[in-house]
């Protein structure tokens, strides 16, 4: 008997994805709600999505056996809701408000890592005078209690950056601070933010070094680790470049991070789900701090773990949702490395041109491998898109394997000289 998965926002990739390995042939998929309801929306109402997601599980001819997600916020809400709901193994939501509320976050992982935590102040952005609960020196960032993608994040440097990211934010902040707000009321939340809805902001110090991602699960109150990838910004701009794996750091470096991940994941009751960890190494002061936890996995780092590995990290995603312990392969991919690189621009503009099917034959003939995304189209104006930094607008995701580092660098090079977009400057 085929196990039964309902799957919350499938699309092609993570369709492919979900049956990249051997035993996806033991599950039948359940397609849970459009991506188009949970992606590039004006608003989303938690309440409306979740309650549509269990009436299309109900229509189903079958019991579901799991319900899994691997989006972002909304999805990280709605799926260890829909769990509950069918009494399925899930994250609890007590440890799911631990890692999206970002002020009770970092109150939580300064009580177990207090050397890794970066200093924070709380921030009303509604409050007649915001700046004066700061006490943090600039630069630091500014960013809403809840969001995605670095959306409404601003790295500021005086007051007059901060009074206008303060501006931006008061203006958008709802598409977040709504929804998220319904998911607290779902929850036993702790005294300490009572109070503390999804509309107000976090302050926080700047950290610096090489970014890097710890991936894993635990099951049945065991953490298990996947791998560890290096997050590469843009050498001129406070965006994400790439995904790199297997990570270039020192071994005891990232040993360490996993022992700090499963120190905080422990403490904070998380169970039963995937996870990311995000975490800063600097080489001069050999200092490790850490940026947040992502309760989900990284489709950023799927295909390259499937590249190097020999399977996705869709494979413990489904085992744990199904109550059994995962297995994982280590290193019996086709490439010893693999990326997944954003090709971006930084201005504003209109697309005359994407890359045609004909293009990206060409491309795929000449790098064996390959596997991109575009998400514009011809017509599109780029400050139009949903879902983008607060610096960029990404125009591809490029995803490529190699043997070596240098190959890798050179393939995407040269997949990049290869892809035909033209921006239009706006008139």
């Amino acid at each position: 008997m085929k196990k039964h998965i309902c799957v919350i926002g499938i699309d092609d990739f993570n369709f492919e994805m979900l049956n990249a390995f051997e035993e996806a042939e033991d599950y039948k998929y359940h397609s849970i709600l459009n991506v188009s309801d949970l992606q590039h929306r004006k608003e989303y109402s938690i309440q409306n999505l979740l309650e549509k997601a269990i009436s299309e599980i109900d229509a189903l001819d079958v019991s579901p056996d799991a319900i899994i997600g691997f989006w972002n916020f909304p999805v990280t809400c709605l799926t260890p809701l829909a769990a509950r709901h069918y009494n399925l193994p899930g994250l609890p939501l007590n440890a799911l408000i631990k890692c999206e509320h970002k002020y009770l976050s970092r109150t939580e992982q300064k009580k177990v890592l207090p050397d890794a935590v970066p200093e924070f102040n709380l921030v009303d952005p509604f409050d007649n005078q915001p700046f004066d609960s700061v006490e943090i020196e600039f630069p630091f960032w500014l960013k809403p209690m809840v969001s995605f993608a670095s959306q409404l994040c601003y790295k500021v440097h005086d007051r007059k950056e901060f009074d206008e990211a303060v501006s931006e934010i008061k203006k958008r902040i709802h598409r977040f601070a709504d929804p998220f707000n319904y998911v607290l009321k779902q929850a036993e939340i702790p005294d300490i933010i009572k109070d503390i809805d999804g509309y107000y902001c976090l302050a926080e110090q700047t950290i610096s070094g090489k970014q890097c991602t710890v991936e894993g699960y635990v099951y049945d109150g065991d953490v298990g680790f996947t791998g560890v990838f290096d997050s590469r910004r843009h050498p001129d701009h406070e965006t994400f470049f790439s995904y790199e794996y297997p990570s270039s750091l020192d071994r005891e470096i990232t040993d360490e991070m996993k022992q700090m991940s499963e120190t905080l994941l422990k403490s904070i009751g998380y169970d039963n789900s995937s996870f990311n960890i995000e975490y800063f190494y600097d080489e001069k002061t050999d200092d490790i701090r850490l940026l947040e936890i992502n309760p989900r996995i990284s489709q950023s780092h799927s295909d390259s773990f499937n590249k190097v590995d020999g399977a996705p990290n869709h494979k413990p995603l489904v085992e744990v949702a199904l109550g059994k312990e995962p297995e994982f392969p280590h290193r019996d991919g086709k490439f010893e490395v693999a990326a997944k690189f954003y090709y971006r621009v930084f201005e504003d503009g209109r697309v005359s041109n994407i890359p045609s099917g004909e293009d990206l034959e060409n491309i795929r003939d000449e790098i064996p491998g390959m596997r991109i995304k575009i998400w514009v189209e011809k017509g599109t104006r780029l400050s139009e898109l949903y879902d983008q930094d607060s610096y960029s607008y990404k125009l591809a995701s490029v995803y490529l394997g190699a043997q070596t580092k240098d190959e890798l660098y050179e393939k995407r090079d040269r997949c990049f000289d290869m892809l035909n977009f033209k921006i239009e400057p706006l008139q």
